[in-house]
C-alpha cells in the first residue's frame, strides 16, 4: 500500500472516530433534555419542612392538601392536564398555572371543577413565592408545612402520590430512585 493510501486510511479512521464521539455526545444530550427530574432529588422550590406561603395555606382546608404548579406553555404540563381530565383528587388541591393568562385560563378550564386554579398575577406571585424553575411540580402540605415535593411523572403517578399517606408516598419515591 502506498503512503498516500495509508494516509487516506488513517484520515478516514480519525474522521469515523470523531463522528462516533459526536453521535455519542448528541445521544447523551438528548437523553438529558428529555429525562424527567427524579422526584427524590427535586432541589427546586421551597425546601421540605418550610412553611407554604400564607396566600396558598389559606386556600387549603386546615392548611393541608397539595399545590400543583403548571406552566401555561409547558408541553409536559399540557399532557398532564389532558391525562387528568375527569380524575378526582384525593386531597384538597390548589393549582398554580404560571404563564400567559389566556393560555393558563385554557388549561384551568380543562382541569377538574373542584380544583382552585390560580392564573395571571395571582399565579405569578405564588410561583415566585414557591421559588420554582421547573414545571410541572407538586408540593404535599400538612398544616401549612411542606412534607413532600416532586416532579410528577404523569397523571397516574401524581394521583397515586396525592391519594397515599405521607409515609406511603415517601416509600414509593424511594422505590423509584432504587429502580434507576
Amino acid at each position: 500500500m502506498s503512503a498516500l493510501g495509508t494516509l487516506a486510511l488513517v484520515l478516514a479512521a480519525v474522521w469515523m472516530g470523531a463522528l462516533s464521539i459526536t453521535v455519542a455526545l448528541l445521544v447523551r444530550q438528548v437523553a438529558l433534555l428529555t429525562h424527567h427530574v427524579d422526584p427524590d432529588y427535586a432541589l427546586d422550590g421551597l425546601p421540605v419542612g418550610r412553611k407554604l406561603p400564607q396566600s396558598l395555606i389559606h386556600m387549603l382546608p386546615e392548611g393541608s392538601g397539595s399545590v400543583l404548579v403548571l406552566g401555561a406553555d409547558c408541553e409536559p404540563c399540557k399532557q398532564l392536564v389532558h391525562d387528568l381530565r375527569g380524575a378526582t383528587f384525593a386531597r384538597p388541591s390548589v393549582v398554580v398555572i404560571e404563564g400567559e393568562e389566556k393560555s393558563a385560563a385554557a388549561l384551568a378550564v380543562e382541569l377538574a371543577v373542584e380544583l382552585r386554579c390560580l392564573v395571571g398575577d395571582e399565579a405569578a406571585t405564588a410561583y415566585a413565592a414557591l421559588r420554582l424553575n421547573t414545571t410541572p411540580f407538586v408540593f404535599l402540605v400538612d398544616q401549612g408545612e411542606i412534607k413532600e415535593k416532586a416532579v410528577p411523572r404523569g397523571a397516574a403517578y401524581l394521583l397515586g402520590l396525592l391519594g397515599q399517606s405521607e409515609k406511603s408516598a415517601r416509600t414509593d419515591l424511594q422505590m423509584l430512585a432504587m429502580e434507576k
